[in-house]
Parts: structure tokens; sequence; C-alpha cells
């Protein structure tokens, strides 16, 4: 309950939310992103279900939610954004973009799979530690699981791993 009742929790839910929609248009919007999807088997239905999107390598982010929406240490404190030589700059680009959410569904993270031809950083690149998400607290699409009403609960290594399985019935 005191999850839901602190302001700071709230914004920076509603600025990870505004983040997947953003992502999720620029999928939508990159023939090459949304085909390398296609061609590793998720669905149209899956990619919307789980709000799978795309950074894109001139990431605009900024621009879309609008600069002076939110406060530069709560784009900070989101994960999504560093400040380098006094620049607001953000972290995640030309990458597979897949919203964590809590058990209620909220976005409280994300991570980014590299796109094939971009050598720059790790295959994958997750949001660090926030307010908002543990990486040992949480397990990804929980949510999707509880659910299903089902009784058992396959925990897979890999975001991608997931998708599939969901899209199996698993």
């Amino acid at each position: 309950k005191q999850f839901q009742s602190n302001p700071k929790y709230s914004r920076l839910e509603d600025l990870n939310y505004l983040a997947t929609k953003y992502y999720y248009n620029q999928l939508k919007s990159n023939k090459t992103a949304l085909d390398y999807l296609l061609g590793r088997g998720f669905s149209k239905t899956s990619i919307q279900q789980f709000g799978i999107g795309y950074a894109p390598r001139y990431p605009k982010l900024l621009e879309y939610i609008g600069k002076n929406k939110f406060k530069t240490q709560e784009w900070v404190d989101s994960g999504l954004f560093v400040v380098k030589e006094g620049k607001t700059k953000e972290k995640f680009y030309d990458r597979i973009m897949f919203p964590i959410r809590s058990q209620k569904g909220k976005v409280i993270g994300f991570t980014g799979r590299i796109m094939p031809g971009n050598d720059f950083g790790p295959k994958y690149m997750n949001s660090p530690e926030t307010s908002v998400y543990s990486k040992g607290k949480n397990l990804y699409a929980l949510n999707f699981a509880k659910k299903s009403g089902k009784k058992k609960l396959l925990i897979v290594e890999g975001y991608m791993d997931v998708i599939s399985l969901h899209q199996c019935g698993i």
C-alpha cells in the first residue's frame, strides 16, 4: 500500500509508462526492428501484449515526453537517462525494449536487447536498480503468469524465452 501512495513512485511509473508507449510506437514505425522480432517468431499479439518496443538509434524520448514534464533528477532516477557533461542523455538506443512490470502490471524498468549489427555495449542492458525496480525481487512477466490461473510456474533464463512460452500457452 505504501508503494501505491508514494508520489515519487507514481511519477517514476508514469515516466516508465510514457517511455513504454514511445518505444512501442517506434517499433511499429521501424521495419528492421519489427522484422527482427517477427523473424524470431514473435506474434504481433505478443508484441502488443508485452509492450515490446524499440529504442531508436537517434533517440528522442526526452522530446516525446516533454523535457519540462519531469525534473532532471526524475529522468535519472527512472534509469532511462544519465547526465553526462551537464546534458541529460538516453541510456538505451538501437535496442529492442522489453518493459519489466510489477506483479500489478506497472512498468518499473526495462531491458534492451542490442539489434544485430550494433556492436556497442552488452547484448542485454537492464535498467539500473531504482526506487521502483529491484532486479532480484522481480520475475519478468510474473504479472501475466499470475493472471493465468495455473498452479505451476516455469522459470526460464531469457525475456525472449518467456514470451515464446507464453505464445505456446505455457
